[in-house]
């Protein structure tokens, strides 16, 4: 049997069995060899067999050297040296008494498993640690973190007394429905039993020894109330109402998840903001922000934008080009309008949910991808579901966890804060501008349909339109496109069209500055385009 023989610098640290099947080295939970170091890829290489003979396969940006020459695959054999940033890995035959990687069978990941959106409530699983040593009494500890580190150093989230153990000496992740113990290279090694280890798959609850010390796991479900946030922002959201002080505890609750986030609500919103801040709260706000709205894409390119596409895919691929899902691979990927997407594709984004990898429009390798999912719809899926639109498998994969943007008119009490803020934020360098208490009255009364970004183009109309900062009721500058009732000369309707063919003219058809003018989604607008049969560039 085969092994890599891993070192960094001089020190041998570990040995790592090569079998039938695929080795996949880098820096994130899911690789078969995990390396920490952050020169190392996410993803770094792939060691697999191919007819009998051993390849090793670089997957990074950082290249992978074989016998000092930088390949990108190379056949490898006995003797040869693989150098992946400050580690170097050699392939050599199996001996006897080394640390060797056992399995176990499959663990439930610490993880926000639902959210009671009626009740308020959470269902999460944390590790509980405890930990025995015979230099200090025993010492428990309740870790929500995905990443723990142990060792004799003060700076690990478990710091152990015990001088047999390294400063760094194992790492417990907790990721994707497994935990994983894995040995940081320590002198006195890592035990599961009677068997010494550098990397196992462990159950919900046991145990392993390190140095004197046993330390006991075990992943604990807990259910928890939203209670209201005291701040009445979270990043650049902003809300004074109980409901988006919910809002705000929900976000900060669930963003370090790894969690699936469907959210729901009316156009205008912020259902985007809302995932921004997802991310941004999240321990992948390093990584990219990749966001798609699947309504606005045109069919016939969609696939090529999510998977990407291969040269020669089709006519005019003209060059290789990775899909949303590859560009969001370490951060998150927000697919807002995804009741807008098409069953073949419903189809194979759940494959790459369940696989986690893709697969570009003409390629023929599955390429490994890393991120996390948030979905933003204004429709019914369940509807969708039962009239055959969306498949009901989908559903249950992104819906993990519900959050419901609420519509403005149903927080009438935010509407003066977010006029200040929305006045401030949009105003002329040198203006001050401030609302009378009749403008603030009269911006209470109204409706909104068009939610916050309604309010928000009101606000610019308005500071545009007018020289002065104190902003009385008749300055408010409101348009509504929001047609309810029919007269019986059809008058409201045709006023509506003769406005939008206006507002088109001056934008010269384009829809997207058209619909920021008006203060709608650019969805919405193309429906009101073709109700009316009106002619845009956009044809």
């Amino acid at each position: 049997m085969l092994e890599l023989a891993l070192q960094r610098g001089n020190k041998k640290l570990m040995r790592q069995p090569i079998t039938e099947s695929p080795l996949r080295i880098g820096r994130a939970v899911d690789n078969e060899l995990r390396l920490t170091d952050p020169e190392i890829s996410r993803h770094h290489c792939r060691i697999e067999w191919r007819d009998g003979a051993l390849f090793a396969v670089d997957l990074s940006s950082n290249g992978m050297f074989v016998n000092g020459e930088l390949r990108k695959e190379s056949q490898i054999d006995v003797g040869d040296r693989i150098v992946i940033g400050h580690w170097t890995a050699h392939v050599e035959t199996s001996i006897d008494a080394v640390p060797m990687k056992t399995v176990a069978h499959t663990a439930h990941a610490t993880r926000v498993l639902s959210f009671d959106a009626e009740k308020k409530r959470i269902t999460s699983e944390r590790i509980e640690i405890l930990v025995r040593s015979p230099d200090q009494g025993p010492m428990r500890k309740r870790i929500s973190s995905s990443e723990i580190t142990i060792g004799h150093h003060a700076a690990c989230e478990v710091a152990v007394a015990d001088p047999y153990v390294s400063r760094r000496h194992c790492n417990l992740s907790i990721s994707e429905g497994q935990v994983k113990l894995m040995d940081l290279g320590s002198t006195n090694g890592t035990y599961v039993g009677e068997t010494r280890v550098t990397q196992i798959a462990m159950p919900a609850r046991g145990s392993f020894r390190i140095g004197r010390s046993l330390v006991n796991y075990n992943l604990v479900t807990e259910v928890e109330e939203v209670e209201p946030s005291n701040s009445t922002r979270l990043g650049s959201m902003v809300g004074a109402s109980r409901v988006m002080r919910e809002l705000f505890s929900l976000i900060e609750r669930v963003g370090p998840s790894q969690a699936t986030v469907l959210i729901t609500g009316e156009s205008g919103t912020g259902k985007e903001l809302a995932a921004r801040e997802l991310h941004r709260v999240s321990g992948r706000s390093r990584g990219p922000f990749v966001a798609a709205n699947c309504g606005a894409i045109p069919a016939n390119i969609i696939e090529s934008q999510l998977f990407g596409h291969e040269r020669g895919a089709f006519t005019g691929a003209v060059e290789r080009m990775p899909g949303l899902f590859e560009q969001a691979n370490g951060g998150t990927l927000f697919l807002d309008e995804i009741g807008e997407m098409e069953l073949p594709l419903q189809t194979r984004l759940l494959r790459v949910l369940e696989e986690k990898s893709v697969r570009r429009v003409g390629g023929q390798e599955d390429i490994p991808v890393d991120f996390r999912l948030i979905c933003a719809t204004n429709r019914d899926l369940a509807a969708l579901v039962k009239e055959c639109r969306f498949r009901e498998d989908l559903l249950y994969r992104i819906f993990v966890v519900p959050i419901a943007m609420p519509a403005l008119r149903e927080r009438p009490e935010d509407v003066p804060l977010l006029a200040r803020h929305f006045a401030s934020s949009l105003a002329a360098e040198g203006r001050s501008p401030a609302f009378t208490d009749a403008a603030l009255s009269r911006l209470a009364l109204h409706q909104w349909q068009g939610n916050v970004r309604e309010l928000r183009n009101t606000i610019e109309r308005t500071l545009l339109l007018i020289d002065h900062d104190a902003i009385e009721a008749e300055d408010l500058c409101f348009v509504d496109l929001d047609v309810r009732v029919e007269d019986d000369n059809g008058r409201l309707k045709e006023q509506e069209r003769s406005y939008i063919m206006d507002v088109l003219r001056n934008c010269k058809g384009n829809l997207t500055h058209a619909a920021k003018q008006l203060g709608i989604a650019r969805t919405t607008l193309q429906a009101k385009v073709k109700r009316y049969n009106l002619v845009t560039s956009d044809q």
